[in-house]
C-alpha cells in the first residue's frame, strides 16, 4: 500500500483538473490515520463486471470545498509508484 506522501506526489504529477462539481482545486486523500490511506473497496457481484474479483480496492480523494469523492485504482497506482522507483515513505 502506498503512503499518503507517495499518493500526494503521484496525484500532483497526474491530476490537473478542478473538481467536476464545484471547480475548486484543493483535494485531500482520505486516511485512517495521518499517514495511512483508507483502503476503500468497490463491490461487484455481477457476472459482466469489468474485473473478476468480487471487489476492487481503491484510494479515496475528496474535494476540500464540496466533499465530492473520487476513487482511484489502488493496484494501478501502486504499480506505477513501484515502476518509477519512488520511495517517498
Amino acid at each position: 500500500m502506498a503512503t499518503k506522501k507517495q499518493l500526494e506526489i503521484f496525484f500532483s504529477d497526474k491530476i490537473h483538473n478542478p473538481c467536476p462539481r464545484c471547480g475548486h482545486r484543493s483535494f485531500s486523500i482520505v486516511t485512517e490515520t495521518d499517514e495511512t490511506p483508507v483502503d476503500f473497496a468497490i463491490l461487484s457481484h455481477k457476472e459482466d463486471a469489468i474485473f473478476t474479483s468480487p471487489y476492487m480496492s481503491c484510494y479515496m480523494v475528496t474535494c476540500d470545498n464540496c466533499g465530492y469523492i473520487d476513487l482511484f485504482s489502488r493496484a494501478f497506482i501502486n504499480q506505477k509508484i513501484q515502476a518509477t522507483g519512488e520511495d517517498h515513505k
